[in-house]
């Protein structure tokens, strides 16, 4: 996932890096636009990221 989160800690920009299909990228991005992040560092400015998400696929599940 990439994204830009503004001021108020709201995701802006969501975007999948590297898809994984069968519906998990759309479900990724809608998580993603419903969250909602702190700022505790202080500032106020937008925070540009990448965030890795590493998974295990499991057959038959």
């Amino acid at each position: 996932m990439q994204l830009t989160i503004d001021p108020q800690g709201v995701p802006q920009n969501v975007a999948v890096v590297q898809g994984l299909g069968a519906g998990c990228d759309e479900e990724a991005l809608r998580v993603m636009h419903a969250a909602r992040f702190t700022n505790t560092s202080g500032q106020d400015h937008e925070i540009r990221m990448r965030l890795p998400f590493p998974y295990v696929a499991a057959a038959g599940k």
